[in-house]
């Protein structure tokens, strides 16, 4: 019998090229992230992107203009989505500000017309982006799982006291192995 997972997306955060500088061993992060992507395409789970502007918000002044140098920015092929992660037709692109999916997009009425009611985490690095998702979307009515392993932080000792003490009070904490065993 096959499982119907059209209620659940898996969120990629921050995972552009450019996003790894300070995290010198990102291999086991991508790895992980890959197998999460790889299985939920598999089982037809939405994979969803949310990618970071360059200038991670318009230049002070006229807030619905793009800067010159934005613009360049975004064009870098290192502002990019990792390759070893990259997009495929039909994954969903969101760009967004620097600390969260929801500030500045309305990607919660996007994800809610969906029907998704069960959101999967990744990304980096999990003491910002990631920390400030998980706490706007526990703060809504989805089913919640964050997966460590699929997440990184460049400081090691914030990532494993983040997934112990901070995020299991708003989310499942599941390996990758784990969330993929229990599709």
């Amino acid at each position: 019998m096959k499982i119907n997972h059209s209620d659940t997306a898996l969120l990629v955060l921050d995972v552009q090229s450019n996003s790894f500088s300070g995290f010198p061993d990102s291999q086991p992060l991508i790895y992980n992230i890959q197998e999460a992507i790889s299985k939920a395409r598999m089982v037809d789970i939405q994979v969803a992107y949310l990618k970071c502007s360059s200038e991670h918000a318009n230049m002070p002044g006229d807030p619905g203009r793009r800067s010159p140098r934005r613009m360049f920015l975004e064009r870098l092929p290192e502002s990019g989505i990792h390759s070893a992660v990259a997009p495929i037709e039909g994954d969903i692109i969101f760009v967004k500000g620097p600390d969260s999916i929801l500030t500045g997009k309305d990607i919660d009425t996007v994800l809610g017309r969906r029907g998704f009611t069960k959101l999967a985490v990744t990304g980096y690095p999990t003491s910002g982006t990631v920390l400030n998702t998980v706490r706007e979307i526990a703060e809504r009515d989805y089913d919640l799982t964050v997966i460590s392993d699929g997440c990184g932080d460049p400081e090691t000792a914030v990532h494993h006291d983040l997934m112990t003490n901070t995020i299991p009070r708003l989310a499942r904490v599941l390996t990758a192995r784990q969330w993929i065993a229990s599709l």
